[in-house]
């Protein structure tokens, strides 16, 4: 009896050390695929956003739009919704950027208009369906695009990217809008080589800490992180990588500091 009750243990300690997989299931969006970037684990299932091809002529698929998937909690295809517009273009923020709120969803991104190539962020709101609600664009000029976005502790929301123009490197650009969209602020950051902006995270004390990928600091590039305050003011930043042509940069906070993941190449 003894030994039995060692062996049930020894598979109970198995079965919650080790992940089990629950579905594995395909969604095939039916013009000509999607990149999914956000995921949300709602009550009833997932909602998966994505960027594609949404448009079709009758021979060929173009022009992305934002996607949206409802599954039930074993991966079934519930619905499906596009959002497009003619003579635009739409890719969505990183991991992350897709948050649950009360009555709906935010999302950012880029918006980028096929005509004139002015290229800016966006921040929507979506209801519990994805029905688009309203759309806030913010055009400044030279080129913006969208890489990450977050909820604020002041139930506003946070973007983070880059911006650059035909005769200047690209910059950090971080933009925080109200619960409506309104833009509240905005920065640029950055040295005299290129620098991404890749993640943005609100800090306990209404701070934020962005970071991204830098060639102006450090041995030969690698994660820049800066904590700035409310308004976006820097309060410090620091540079971390090797000579070899590092390529991490995403940042967020952990309960003891800061954790910085990515990749990185060397020649040895």
């Amino acid at each position: 009896m003894r030994y039995l009750k060692c062996i049930v243990l020894l598979l109970y300690f198995h079965y919650c050390a080790f992940s089990q997989v629950t579905f594995q299931k395909p969604i095939v969006f039916k013009l000509y695929g999607c990149w999914p970037t956000g995921v949300l684990e709602l009550p009833n299932g997932y909602l998966i956003a994505s960027w594609g091809r949404s448009e079709y002529n009758g021979t060929d698929a173009f022009r992305s739009g934002i996607i949206f998937h409802k599954t039930d909690l074993y991966g079934n295809l519930i619905w499906e919704k596009i959002y497009n517009q003619p003579g635009k273009a739409y890719s969505i923020g990183l991991y992350g950027s897709l948050a649950a709120i009360e009555d709906g969803y935010l999302l950012c991104g880029t918006e980028l208009d096929t005509i004139t190539n002015e290229q800016d962020f966006y921040f929507a709101k979506f209801d519990t369906f994805a029905n688009l609600l309203w759309m806030k664009k913010y055009p400044r000029g030279g080129t913006q695009n969208c890489l990450h976005g977050s909820l604020t502790n002041d139930s506003g929301y946070i973007m983070i990217g880059e911006t650059f123009t035909s005769t200047s490197l690209s910059k950090y650009y971080v933009l925080k809008a109200d619960s409506n969209g309104n833009k509240e602020w905005d920065q640029i950051y950055g040295g005299s080589q290129g620098d991404i902006g890749l993640q943005i995270s609100p800090l306990s004390n209404n701070e934020y800490l962005a970071s991204g990928v830098s060639s102006s600091f450090g041995p030969g590039g690698g994660a820049w992180i800066l904590r700035v305050d409310s308004a976006g003011n820097e309060i410090w930043s620091n540079n971390y990588g090797t000579t070899g042509a590092d390529a991490f940069g995403n940042a967020f906070p952990s309960a003891t500091g800061f954790l910085i993941w990515g990749g990185g190449y060397s020649s040895l």
